[in-house]
């Protein structure tokens, strides 16, 4: 659960994503999370403009001419960080032409990397 709730912030932080929890609850044994996401309009695209567009961004993909669905991201004094499940179903292209990852994780060797992570990016106390 916290890896999946960080997830969130990680996008919120890196992507300009605006995923906001309003809430937990169980029903029937079963931990239920109410998230709110602004809905993002534009299209899918296909494996080869996916790369492009996260490369132009600043991302590195993790095995260059593969279909590898795991990109590096910058976090400054955090390091790099790897986003996985990047894939054409997770990736919408907006009008603007920028790509939008939606729905990625982010990968560390251990909950203490991650924690100092959110830390030093001053997502968490």
């Amino acid at each position: 659960m916290f890896e999946y709730l960080t997830d969130h912030l990680l996008a919120n932080h890196f992507f300009g994503d605006d995923i906001r929890l309003h809430g937990l609850y169980f029903e029937q044994s079963h931990l239920h999370v109410l998230l709110t996401q602004p809905f993002v309009a534009g299209r899918h695209p296909d494996w080869d403009e996916l790369v492009e567009l996260l490369e132009a961004q600043g991302l590195i993909h993790e095995q260059q001419n593969s279909r590898q669905s795991k990109f590096w991201v910058n976090g400054g004094s955090a390091g790099n960080i790897l986003v996985t499940d990047v894939h054409e179903d997770n990736v919408i292209v907006m009008a603007s032409g920028k790509a939008h990852p939606i729905d990625v994780h982010f990968s560390f060797p251990t909950r203490a990397t991650r924690h100092k992570a959110l830390r030093v990016l001053g997502l968490w106390d």
